[in-house]
């Protein structure tokens, strides 16, 4: 009893600590986005030809922006009811979160205003966290094979199975 309590506890522990990082990689990812897909992304017009374009600018930069941050969910199992995915899984999520986010929240992302970088983070993470159940997958090794989350992901739940589970 004790055994399976402690082994629970660690199994929370880490989802606890993956679910931290991912927030901070999802903060750490929008920091590093080129600042002309942050501008394209709020709509900032610094010519009167991008002006013109606004909208189709906006949908590349978030089809740029959005698997760079889908990738972050790479050290999870993501469960789509009781079939198991891999991240690829939460890009239209991650999508439709970049889509919600108020125009003056994406100038002021594309300004630099931490606060703002923070908060659309969150955003995004309980976006997918309300539409998926992520496991967090075992911890990498020091040595950081490459491929580590790929394998960690057969180990725990087997090869993909076509349709059942996106390819890596």
């Amino acid at each position: 009893m004790e055994a399976r309590q402690e082994s629970e506890n660690a199994t929370s522990r880490r989802d606890a600590r993956a679910r931290e990082i991912v927030l901070t990689s999802l903060t750490v990812g929008l920091a590093v986005t080129p600042k002309f897909e942050l501008q394209n992304y709020a709509r900032i017009k610094s010519s009167r030809r991008a002006a013109a374009h606004a909208d189709r600018m906006e949908a590349a930069a978030i089809s740029a922006i959005a698997p760079q941050l889908a990738q972050r969910f790479v050290a999870f199992a993501v469960f789509s009811g009781e079939i198991v995915n891999h991240w690829q899984i939460v890009e239209p999520t991650v999508r439709e979160a970049l889509i919600a986010v108020p125009v003056s929240e994406r100038i002021l992302l594309a300004k630099g205003e931490i606060d703002t970088r923070n908060e659309i983070a969150k955003r995004i993470f309980e976006a997918v966290d309300q539409s998926f159940r992520l496991v967090a997958l075992p911890a990498m090794p020091a040595n950081n094979p490459g491929g580590w989350w790929a394998l960690a992901f057969e180990q725990e739940y087997g090869k993909p199975k076509p349709g059942g589970t996106l390819p890596v």
